[in-house]
């Protein structure tokens, strides 16, 4: 079982709040070069990433591409 206290202690760390700002610094700077769009494989990891880019940007196109293909080493 999964104790989410844990995570929610580490969600209030220093550490945790400067590596969110900038991860956002990263996504504003990186619209200020043209369009985005967020890829995702709807894991948590990316579901992570969209919800930053949609807080921070707004609307932006996420974009799955789904494949019978494994990619080597997947």
């Amino acid at each position: 079982m999964v104790d989410w206290r844990r995570y929610e202690v580490w969600a209030q760390t220093r550490v945790h709040r400067e590596r969110v700002h900038r991860a956002e610094e990263y996504l504003r700077e990186a619209d200020g070069h043209g369009p985005l769009f967020v890829s995702t494989s709807w894991g948590k990891d990316s579901t992570v990433c969209c919800d930053l880019a949609l807080r921070v940007l707004g609307p932006v196109p996420l974009v799955h591409l789904a494949s019978a293909y494994e990619l080597p080493g997947g």
